[in-house]
């Protein structure tokens, strides 16, 4: 699975201005295409605001299964498909 970097970003915003977002940067190792592990290393690139102060990050923090896997989950919970907490 490769990911391409560019628009690939979830936002969720509140009140105040509030927000949190994420995207794909790019992966750390493009170079490494056929690698099974190394070649999997997304860089994550977000930011934030809360309360009137803000902040940025990018990371290589996750790897594409795990990028798929979390898209997956938002998706889901976006349609109210999570199972419910107990």
């Amino acid at each position: 699975m490769r990911f391409s970097s560019g628009n690939t970003r979830v936002r969720f915003s509140g009140n105040n201005g509030t927000f949190f977002e994420l995207g794909i940067a790019a992966y750390q190792f493009p170079e490494l295409e056929g690698e099974p592990y190394d070649s999997n290393w997304v860089i994550i690139a977000g930011q934030a605001q809360v309360n009137g102060r803000a902040w940025k990050f990018k990371d290589p923090c996750l790897l594409a299964g795990e990028v798929s896997d979390s898209a997956d989950w938002l998706d889901a919970g976006s349609k109210d498909l999570l199972p419910k907490a107990k």
